[in-house]
């Protein structure tokens, strides 16, 4: 797992050990964050489900002016903070060792521009991801929801408007758009 662009491009991040993870390709990530392109650039971003922080991290290496990163395995939160210091963005981001769900009941009304989840990929988490972030208010209006799933998790949305879909064999990439 690499940074892949931006001014951290290059530099090696570490991962959790074990089969039970899932970090995002760096084919994935790139494409990602091409169809974000410069909506990432000064963005308030929350990375839930965060593993390593490969996500969150690159967002800052683009330009975010600051990530949150949510996951409720502590160990594995641990590695993103020791990957967010050793590239030096600390300052630029949040650690909440908390369950996505409770986390997101918690926040006051949020203002992330841009929410990225990868939830693990037996739990189906599509449809109970996109009513949280709406009935409690996670994101911005106009704000990006992206969500790296299993292809045959179909997420059924209420608030928001799909507007682009990125498949890479058994998994799926959506963007969503909050409407009012």
């Amino acid at each position: 797992m690499r940074i892949i662009a931006g001014k951290l491009k290059g530099r090696k991040l570490t991962g959790p050990k074990g089969n039970q993870f899932r970090p995002t390709l760096d084919r994935v990530k790139e494409s990602i964050f091409n169809v974000l392109g410069e909506d990432i650039i000064g963005s308030r971003v929350l990375d839930l489900f965060c593993g390593s922080g490969s996500l969150g991290i690159e967002a800052i290496s683009r330009g975010a002016r600051r990530t949150t990163f949510v996951d409720s395995d502590n160990e594995v939160l641990e590695i993103a903070r020791s990957n967010a210091s050793s590239m030096g963005v600390e300052f630029e981001s949040a650690f909440y060792p908390k369950d996505v769900f409770e986390y997101i009941q918690q926040l006051p009304m949020a203002d992330f521009n841009i929410i990225m989840a990868d939830p693990p990929y037996e739990k189906m988490y599509g449809t109970k991801l996109c009513e949280y972030i709406a009935k409690y208010n996670t994101l911005t209006n106009g704000g990006i929801f992206i969500i790296e799933r299993f292809k045959k998790d179909k997420p059924e949305t209420t608030g928001f408007k799909l507007v682009k879909k990125l498949e890479f064999g058994q998994t799926e990439v959506d963007f969503y758009i909050r409407e009012d």
